[in-house]
């Protein structure tokens, strides 16, 4: 993952030796060589000795690591390259594949035990089941539920600028999870909604107008609705919008 702004990132790769009824002894990697399936669309691979690589341009483990850059730093991007190492001789593959995300806002979400009222400042890649997964646990339990016009509604997908209600048995840290930017404007309708700070600042002043009544926040520690005093990166938000845009 790349941020936006961040115009290269480095693959490494690690040679893992296991037994083979063709090679009893294990597979020299001196004797493989690392295919591209295809090649970038949105960037450049060069090897270690500066040479490109492509799906017609092999590498070697020894040319690695591979230096991707983006054609493209602040261009939201994603693209699945495939990396297969084969032995010519052999015949023997083993195949990986990679996402490649350039032009990412990254956010760090901290979650306590209990129920939390979170938010994200640009729309994440991965849906509420894959961000919360660390090393193949899953985090949060349940549904993520939002505020639609007064009506609580299932998330089926995430978006930023929206407050999600997630339960998590624990405290966690979910760190660096990339989404697409976006603006530091929000288009509120009208109603009992649900929102969160967009953009890439770390806090806000509340609204001067738009709204009616309190703007409320959450305390997870003692588990209730508090009156807020600003808008907080990363938290959500529940307010009675008369229709209105935010700016943060």
């Amino acid at each position: 993952v790349l941020e936006s702004g961040t115009a290269q990132g480095v693959i490494t790769t690690e040679m893992v030796v296991v037994d083979d009824a063709d090679a009893p002894n294990g597979i020299d990697p001196a004797a493989l060589t690392v295919h591209l399936d295809a090649d970038p669309l949105h960037g450049t691979f060069m090897d270690r000795n500066e040479v490109e690589v492509s799906m017609n341009v092999p590498v070697s483990y020894a040319d690695f690591p591979l230096t991707y850059t983006a054609n493209d730093a602040n261009a939201f991007q994603i693209e699945d390259i495939g990396l297969t190492a084969r032995d010519e001789t052999l015949l023997t593959s083993s195949s990986e594949t990679f996402q490649i995300i350039t032009g990412a806002h990254l956010q760090t979400i901290s979650v306590d035990r209990g129920w939390n009222f979170i938010a994200f400042a640009a729309d994440p890649v991965d849906g509420p089941t894959e961000l919360f997964d660390i090393d193949g646990v899953q985090h949060h339990r349940g549904k993520l539920w939002y505020l639609n016009n007064g009506n609580y509604v299932s998330a089926a997908a995430l978006s930023g600028g929206i407050g999600y209600w997630a339960w998590f048995p624990n405290a966690a840290i979910f760190v660096d999870v990339p989404g697409a930017p976006l603006a530091n404007a929000l288009d509120i309708p009208a109603g009992w909604q649900g929102i969160g700070l967009t953009g890439s600042a770390a806090a806000a002043a509340l609204p001067a107008g738009g709204i009616t009544g309190t703007v409320w926040g959450w305390d997870v520690g003692r588990q209730r609705y508090i009156n807020a005093v600003q808008f907080e990166h990363g938290k959500g938000y529940i307010l009675m919008s008369q229709g209105t845009t935010v700016t943060f």
